[in-house]
């Protein structure tokens, strides 16, 4: 009994920890039983829709979409001290724009898409909305101002942000540049309903 007591305090220990061991090894095992179960399509199609509703019931206490286009889910910390420098990815480099009326498919391809080549083309767009205040019309439309762009470069805003938000941001600034590619497939369906498909544009380019 002697022995039982003076031992008592590391035998709780022991135990403390033969437990913790026990749940960590069976998560384990679980987690990795679930892995290769997933290579079975009938089991995948299940986790995956039950990982879906999953989500989908999170959303409410936490807004994950702006991860889904996230080529990083930890943001890289800015500087204390923010450089007065600013470099232009889109700037750098360009000597003159080349204007056309009209272009070839091949020459467009070749010349410009192909080596991200800035150039100006003065007509095909007449299609699109005369107005000059249609991206108001655009922002107004939830799945578009939800939408989290996943290529953004701009002069006005640092991390991610929606697309709405930059777009109303842009009205503080005077002089800026912001470019931003959408991904996500609903905010493309809402631009273009208001911007046609460029007929110059090659079938390949959306």
């Amino acid at each position: 009994e002697e022995i039982k007591k003076i031992f008592a305090p590391l035998t709780a220990k022991v135990k403390k920890s033969n437990a913790f061991t026990y749940i960590f090894v069976s998560i384990l095992v679980l987690l990795v039983s679930v892995y290769f179960l997933t290579y079975f399509d009938f089991i995948y199609w299940h986790v995956s829709a039950i990982a879906r509703i999953a989500l989908i019931k999170v959303l409410p206490y936490f807004d994950w979409r702006y991860l889904k286009n996230k080529q990083c889910l930890i943001e890289k910390l800015a500087p204390s001290t923010p450089s007065l420098l600013f470099n232009c990815d889109l700037c750098e480099n360009i000597r003159n724009i080349h204007v056309y009326e009209d272009i070839d498919e091949d020459t467009l391809i070749q010349r410009y898409l192909e080596l991200d080549v800035p150039l100006i083309l003065t007509k095909g767009l007449e299609e699109w909305p005369k107005h000059s205040n249609f991206i108001d019309d655009v922002v107004k439309e939830d799945a578009f101002y939800y939408s989290y762009p996943c290529r953004l470069s701009t002069s006005i805003h640092r991390g991610s942000s929606m697309a709405g938000q930059l777009l109303e941001k842009v009205k503080s600034f005077d002089e800026f540049f912001l470019h931003f590619q959408n991904c996500d497939l609903e905010a493309m369906r809402v631009f273009r309903r208001f911007t046609y498909r460029p007929k110059f544009l090659p079938p390949t380019y959306s």
